[in-house]
């Protein structure tokens, strides 16, 4: 698929940064990467979605909340021929929110319409590639080869928290994930043996490489308008539970899926896993400073309004007074 880099500065890796010394009171380290839809149908929603849900993570992460944190940014786009491009990736992964909202400043959301679907499996395929390289933030790996593949160890992984922004329809063509050391793909006519050291290419369709994910400490949050509630129920569902029959989950498991849900409009479904804890809080904290300032504007608009409603009557009562008065004057008046 077609790919070019968000920036320039950002196409190379981040700069390597000293390991993190946590104590035990603060949140391991963890990875942070936004995948945003960059079609023309996200730009309705796009400034509430930043504001509502991103920036408040990217609070988080400056203020420490998240504990240390590498970020990265992936932008798809619409799979029709008169998309210029399906995709754009950082190419890597930053510790520094300026530079992540340097990234988000200069999204341009062209091509696609509402009938158009867009590239998620190329974006999910991006995902998977960056939680591969290696982590500033993580331990040396392990020097001994794994045992059952005789492979050179992998490179430490931090656990990934995927955020997916997404507005269409979803594009169910496959894509190519060459295999990495040590990882088997699921699929017909592919090797089942865990000792096997082929590294055959196989197709995915978003589905099994949400599969993948799972099986590679990666978690996926969702956030949407409700009228994609269909896909966003079932990226999330899947990525949690593997696949299940929507409908019958939905019915058995209502409460645990309203619980995931920290919509902060009621136009928007957000739905985050329940492997991100952290970010739940962080959003569920936000969803109770927005009702607290909604509450607090509703009790200013009524005062205003019944000190307005006072004022009105007293004007009233006075211009009746007046009125009155020159009546009565007048009257006397004649009557002398």
């Amino acid at each position: 698929s077609q790919q070019r880099p968000m920036h320039p500065a950002s196409s190379a890796p981040a700069p390597s940064a000293p390991t993190s010394t946590s104590t035990p009171s603060s949140p391991p380290a963890t990875r942070f990467l936004i995948l945003l839809e960059g079609s023309v149908a996200m730009m309705p929603h796009w400034l509430d979605f930043r504001g509502l849900y991103v920036e408040p993570l990217l609070r988080a992460v400056d203020r420490g909340t998240l504990g240390a944190c590498e970020m990265s940014v992936v932008v798809f786009y619409t799979s029709d021929p008169f998309s210029e491009m399906r995709l754009q990736s950082s190419g890597g992964w930053t510790q520094s929110v300026s530079e992540v909202r340097h990234l988000l400043d200069g999204v341009q959301f062209c091509c696609g319409a509402n009938c158009s679907e867009v590239c998620l499996t190329d974006a999910l395929s991006e995902a998977l590639y960056l939680q591969s390289l290696p982590s500033a933030l993580a331990g040396p790996p392990d020097p001994n080869p794994d045992p059952l593949t005789g492979l050179p160890p992998r490179p430490a992984r931090l656990p990934c928290h995927c955020l997916l922004l997404l507005a269409s329809d979803v594009c169910r063509f496959t894509t190519v994930l060459p295999l990495r050391d040590g990882v088997v793909p699921i699929g017909p006519g592919t090797p089942e043996r865990m000792g096997c050291k082929a590294r055959l290419p196989h197709m995915y369709d978003y589905n099994e490489l949400i599969h993948v994910m799972r099986s590679d400490d990666m978690t996926l949050s969702v956030v949407g308008p409700k009228d994609r509630n269909t896909i966003l129920l079932t990226l999330f569902v899947h990525c949690r539970f593997g696949p299940v029959a929507l409908q019958s989950f939905f019915h058995e498991h209502r409460e645990q899926l309203t619980l995931a849900n920290v919509g902060l409009s009621r136009q928007h479904m957000c739905l985050v896993s329940p492997g991100w804890a952290p970010g739940r809080e962080v959003l569920h904290a936000e969803k109770k400073l927005l009702a607290a300032q909604s509450r607090t504007l509703v009790a200013q608009q009524q005062g205003a309004h019944h000190t307005a409603a006072a004022a009105a009557a007293a004007t009233q009562h006075s211009h009746a007074g007046r009125i009155w008065h020159h009546g009565l004057c007048w009257h006397s008046t004649r009557s002398s």
